[in-house]
């Protein structure tokens, strides 16, 4: 969160980024920095699931969704690198595209 809240905020570094840190967990009852993606994931590791990145995505770095995908390794996983796409763009770049692979991972998901 640290590393992109200037992305996701559009305000500068200091001093918002420290306050809003230090206000996340008044408001919310969750410390940032015990998030983890990556434990997280591990919840998930028997249901299928199907990451979708944009390789112009500015908010989150499709590394990201390559590290959850990896750290997850179950082969009925998907992972689909979308040329183009910005942060949850990949419909809009690839409408047919996006329609038949996320309808097939469903579909898919459903018979297993």
């Amino acid at each position: 969160m640290q590393v992109n809240m200037t992305k996701w905020t559009r305000l500068p570094n200091i001093p918002f980024t420290s306050l809003i840190l230090r206000e996340i967990p008044v408001m919310t009852g969750i410390k940032p920095e015990e998030v983890s993606p990556l434990r997280e994931i591990e919840k998930f590791k028997e249901r299928p699931i199907l990451f979708i990145a944009g390789d112009a995505d500015d908010m989150i770095p499709m590394e990201n969704s390559k590290r959850l995908w990896e750290k997850v390794n179950n082969p009925k996983d998907s992972f689909w690198v979308v040329p183009g796409a910005k942060h949850v763009g990949a419909y809009t770049v690839m409408p047919d595209q996006y329609l038949a692979k996320v309808t097939k991972f469903f579909v898919s998901s459903l018979l297993n």
